[in-house]
């Protein structure tokens, strides 16, 4: 789908934001009205989910990347204007993946910004996170670039430390090249 046919989804996703805004919103247990007190927290599973499956780059996204880096990093920076019928099947659903991360976390920032921070990085950076793969720990670092782009217009002060981020990446994670690549990515 292309990005001018996905900007064409915003008033559906505002209506079905505001219809399911009890499925996916974090609950609020000291609230006294029951529909905020009882709220599902569906955005933080739809994000774990996504990001352990589907944002993973894939082998199609592996290959494209290893024969020619900065082609495919043009790619990504540019995803705005790649229709559909650009992507190999492989990249596709990475790319839908990374469509949706996005408008995820514009649309329920707090919800998802909380749980990435207070849950996922920090059990990343305790060492306490198990993830299946590199690809996947990459899939972590991607969320992190979708959250720096967005909190680009907040307060210092209610931002994730990006670079600690990095620093971590450098002195921990440099020598791989998949690595180098994201530090790269979260700079720009």
């Amino acid at each position: 789908m292309s990005p001018s046919k996905f900007k064409n989804f915003e008033p559906q996703v505002q209506e079905a934001r505001s219809q399911y805004q009890f499925v996916l919103e974090r609950p609020d247990p000291a609230s006294k009205d029951p529909l905020i007190a009882n709220r599902k927290d569906g955005a933080r599973e739809i994000l774990k989910l996504i990001f352990q499956h589907y944002l993973p780059l894939g082998e199609g996204n592996i290959r494209s990347w290893e024969s020619d880096p900065e082609s495919f990093i043009e790619m990504e920076d540019e995803n705005c204007f790649v229709s559909e019928f650009d992507l190999d099947p492989a990249c596709s659903v990475n790319f839908l993946a990374h469509q949706l991360t996005e408008r995820l976390l514009s649309q329920l920032y707090n919800t998802c910004y909380s749980f990435v921070k207070d849950e996922l990085l920090a059990a990343y950076f305790n060492g306490q996170l198990v993830l299946q793969s590199e690809v996947v720990e990459d899939a972590l670092m991607s969320i992190i670039g979708m959250l720096a782009k967005l909190q680009q217009k907040l307060p210092a002060d209610k931002r994730l430390d990006i670079m600690y981020v990095l620093n971590f990446l450098k002195e921990k994670r440099f020598e791989n090249p998949l690595f180098k690549r994201r530090y790269t990515h979260l700079l720009v």
